[in-house]
């Protein structure tokens, strides 16, 4: 009995920590922030301010400004161009990126663009597809003209 008790912690702690330093180390949640989720979008998301994002665009072009304090990743791009001195555009199929903290602004266009993200700003949506979400509400479709949304 004591073995099996023994071996369970020794499978149950490592886990657990790992769950741990992985929560810690994505702070996903942000206090008076708003949970954004977009759902196979074709037009333009924009985004901007405080918070963190996920997303995947699956083919088109991801406009990125880091503004003091935030760490951003952009993956699975084929080209990417500098147009200023905090702010880069991806191209490609398959792009994937995440922003963690600090303040940030991102205009994701193109097709099968699909963000969950937690902030406190501005989001810009408009297009042809797509569904989106605010603070876990209804799920409704993207608006044919722009729309913006205070996220508090």
């Amino acid at each position: 009995m004591r073995r099996l008790i023994f071996l369970t912690v020794l499978i149950a702690l490592p886990t657990a920590l790992a769950a741990a330093s992985a929560a810690s180390a994505f702070p996903f949640r942000l206090a008076g922030g708003t949970a954004v989720s977009l759902q196979h979008g074709r037009g333009f998301a924009r985004l901007q301010e405080h918070g963190s994002a996920l997303g995947r665009i699956r083919r088109g072009r991801l406009r990125v400004t880091n503004l003091p304090g935030g760490r951003i990743h952009v993956g699975g791009w084929e080209r990417v161009r500098r147009v200023g001195p905090r702010t880069k555009v991806y191209r490609g199929r398959g792009l994937t990126f995440s922003i963690v903290g600090g303040r940030w602004r991102f205009r994701a266009s193109g097709r099968g663009i699909n963000v969950s993200a937690v902030a406190r700003g501005k989001l810009v949506l408009e297009g042809t597809r797509g569904t989106y979400r605010l603070d876990y509400g209804r799920t409704r479709r993207w608006p044919r003209h722009a729309r913006t949304f205070i996220l508090r």
